[in-house]
């Protein structure tokens, strides 16, 4: 079983640049943790979002961009 991650990320609809999302239950995330992640709209807001396998443990949730990699949140897989 698989658990969608969502991250709140203002993105803008013209820039097509790939975002990744992913999760470690270290300090960082494995080089291959990294997953593409989807653009949408959710209530009005801008995220992204990709699925994990559920592991019911706590892990930070990390984002790539243009600006680097960094920590956005922690939460439950």
């Amino acid at each position: 079983m698989a658990t969608k991650v969502v991250v709140p990320y203002e993105h803008r609809s013209e820039d097509l640049q790939t975002i990744y999302l992913a999760i470690a239950s270290g300090s960082r995330p494995t080089p291959d943790s990294w997953k593409p992640a989807l653009r949408d709209t959710i209530a009005g807001k801008r995220v992204v979002w990709a699925r994990f396998p559920a592991a019911g443990r706590r892990v930070s949730v990390w984002l790539r961009d243009r600006d680097g990699e960094r920590a956005v949140t922690s939460t439950t897989v």
